[in-house]
C-alpha cells in the first residue's frame, strides 16, 4: 500500500491571499450597487428617495430578476445604504438696495463724557507742571493726607554756596571728629550735647518737609500701601546686596577708603567731572561689569529705582520734569551711553554694601546744587534703635525704616546715618545726578577747558542767570495741593 500524503495546511500568505480576494469580491458588489443607485437616480430624478424594495424585485436590463437574497444589495445591509445627495443650498444675494451700511457707534453717555472731561483737565494741568498724568493723579490722591514739617531752613541759602551746578565741600572729612559715627542715644536726650529733634513715623503717609517759604525742599515716602510684594523685594534687594558683597571685593583685604564710611560701596552709571572731557559711564572692570548688568536687570532693583523716580516726579513735578528733559539731551548727545534704569530719571546709583552700612556726616557736593538725591534703606534693623537719617543743618533725626525712601538735596544740606545695634544689617541703594551733567549740556557738550576764554566768559555769565531759575523748581504746598494747615511737626 503506497503511504497516504496527508494534506497540508494553507500557508499564512495563502490564507491572506484568499481573504484579499474575498474582500476584493465585496468591494466589487459595493461600487456596482452604488453604480445602479446613482443610474436610478438619474433615470427618476423626481424621486426624493430611492426604494430600496422595488429596486430588490426589479430587472436588469437583460430581462433577468435580481433578488434582494441573491442581487448586488444584499452585500450591504438597509441601514448601511446611501441615500442621494441632494443639492447644496446657496444663500441668495442681497438686493443691491438692501446693502447693509457700517453701523455707528453709539454716542457718548453724560457719564462718559464727564469722564473724559475730567481727564483732560488732569493731563492739562499735569502737562503744565512739567509732568505725567500719573503722578498728577497719585499727588492728588496722596495731597489730602500728606503730613507737612515746616523748619527754619531757607533754601536762599543754598545761592552762597554753589557756583550754579555743583556744591561747595563744607564738611573736612580729615578731622578726627567728622570721621565718627554716632547713636541715637548720642544725638538726642537731655545729656546730648547736640539736643536734635527726633521725626517718628506717626503714620504711613508722605512726610513734606518746607521751609520759610512752603516749599518743599525733603521728603520721606513709604512704600506703597496694601502691596506687600514691594516690602519683599525690598528684603530681596538686601539679601542680593550680601550675597554680592564677596563677589566684588575680597574681605580679606581693605576695602577701598571713601569719605562717607567705612563700608564697601560701588558706584555705576553715566557722571562727569574729575577732569573728564566728555560724560561717560564710570568705569568697571570686566568682572564687575558682568554683576552690574545682572543687578540693573533685577526686579528688585529696577522697582526701588522706578518708585523713588514717581515719588519724585509726584513732590517735586518741575524739578522732576528738568531732570527727564537734561537726561534726553544727554542721550541726543551721547547715543551710546546706557542709562541705569528705564523707569528712573536719576543718571548714577551707588550701592552700599555694608552690611553695617553707616555713614559719618558728609555732603555729596559734586551732586546737582538742587537737585534731589534718593536713599532707599535697606536691610534688618530696629528703626527706632538705629539707622536714622541725621540732617545736621535742620538738627533733626529721621526715622527710616527698610524699604522706607528719602528724598534731600545732599549736596547742600550736611546728612549721616545712627548706629545700628549688634545682629542687625542695613544696607542702602541711593540715586543721584552729577552736577556737571547739567553744566556740560548747557554747554552743548563742549568742556570748559577746550573753550576760548570768551567763550568760558558767556558760559559762566550764564551760568550766574540761572541761579534763580533753578531754586523755583521746587514746588510750594499750594502747587502741590497740600493743607498748609495740615503741620504735623513745627521745627521753626
Amino acid at each position: 500500500m503506497g503511504s497516504q500524503k496527508t494534506p497540508r495546511k494553507p500557508s499564512r500568505s495563502n490564507a491572506f491571499t484568499i481573504t484579499a480576494f474575498s474582500l476584493r469580491d465585496r468591494i466589487e458588489c459595493a461600487e456596482q450597487e452604488h453604480r445602479l443607485l446613482d443610474l436610478d437616480y438619474v433615470d427618476n430624478p423626481t424621486t426624493s428617495e430611492f426604494d430600496y424594495d422595488s429596486y430588490g424585485s426589479s430587472s436588469d436590463a437583460e430581462g433577468g430578476s435580481v433578488s434582494a437574497s441573491t442581487g448586488p444589495s444584499s452585500s450591504l445591509p438597509k441601514s448601511k445604504r446611501t441615500a442621494p445627495r441632494k443639492p447644496k443650498w446657496v444663500r441668495p444675494p442681497l438686493p443691491a438696495d438692501r446693502e447693509r451700511s457700517p453701523t455707528p457707534p453709539p454716542p457718548l453717555g453724560r457719564r462718559h463724557g464727564q469722564r473724559n472731561r475730567r481727564r483732560a483737565a488732569r493731563r492739562e494741568e499735569a502737562s503744565q507742571l512739567g509732568t505725567t498724568l500719573d503722578a498728577a493723579v497719585h499727588r492728588n490722591r496722596l495731597a489730602q493726607t500728606a503730613s507737612t514739617i515746616t523748619t527754619n531752613f531757607d533754601s536762599d541759602d543754598i545761592l552762597t554756596a554753589t557756583s550754579g551746578y555743583i556744591g561747595t565741600e563744607r564738611v573736612d572729612t580729615e578731622i578726627k571728629d567728622q570721621r565718627l559715627v554716632h547713636s541715637f542715644d548720642d544725638l538726642v536726650g537731655e545729656h546730648s550735647p547736640w539736643k536734635f529733634t527726633v521725626h517718628s513715623l506717626f503714620t504711613r503717609v508722605p512726610s513734606l518737609f518746607t521751609d520759610d517759604g512752603q516749599r518743599v525742599f525733603l521728603v520721606r515716602i513709604a512704600p506703597p500701601a496694601g502691596d506687600r510684594s514691594f516690602l519683599n523685594q525690598a528684603v530681596e534687594a538686601g539679601q542680593v546686596l550680601d550675597q554680592y558683597r564677596p563677589l566684588f571685593f575680597n574681605e580679606n583685604e581693605p576695602f577701598p577708603q571713601h569719605r562717607r564710611g567705612d563700608f564697601p560701596v560701588k558706584a555705576f552709571g553715566v557722571s562727569f567731572g574729575g577732569g573728564q572731557e566728555v560724560p561717560k559711564a564710570i568705569y568697571q572692570t570686566k568682572l564687575d561689569a558682568k554683576l552690574v548688568n545682572r543687578i540693573r536687570g533685577m526686579r528688585c532693583f529696577r522697582r526701588l529705582a522706578g518708585h523713588a523716580s514717581a515719588a519724585f516726579a509726584t513732590w517735586a513735578p518741575k524739578l522732576h520734569a528738568m531732570y527727564h528733559d537734561y537726561s534726553l539731551q544727554l542721550q541726543k548727545l551721547i547715543p551710546d551711553l546706557k542709562h541705569n534704569f528705564p523707569n528712573s530719571v536719576f543718571s548714577c546709583c551707588t550701592l552700599n554694601f555694608g552690611p553695617r552700612t553707616t555713614t559719618v556726616e558728609h555732603l555729596d557736593h559734586k551732586n546737582y546744587i538742587f537737585g534731589w538725591c534718593a536713599v532707599t534703606a535697606l536691610g534688618n534693623f530696629d528703626h527706632t534703635r538705629g539707622g536714622h537719617m541725621v540732617l545736621w543743618d535742620l538738627k533733626l533725626v529721621v526715622e527710616l525704616p527698610p524699604g522706607w525712601t528719602i528724598l534731600l538735596p545732599s549736596a547742600y544740606l550736611r546728612h549721616s546715618n545712627t548706629t545700628i545695634h549688634e545682629g542687625e544689617s542695613r544696607f542702602s541703594f541711593t540715586q543721584y545726578t552729577a552736577g556737571g551733567l547739567f553744566r556740560v549740556i548747557d554747554d552743548e557738550g563742549i568742556s570748559r577747558s577746550r573753550m576760548s576764554p570768551a567763550e568760558r566768559r558767556h558760559a559762566q555769565r550764564l551760568q550766574r542767570q540761572r541761579l534763580n531759575t533753578d531754586l523755583n523748581c521746587y514746588s510750594t504746598l499750594q502747587e502741590l495741593g497740600v493743607d498748609a494747615n495740615n503741620v504735623q511737626v513745627s521745627m521753626a
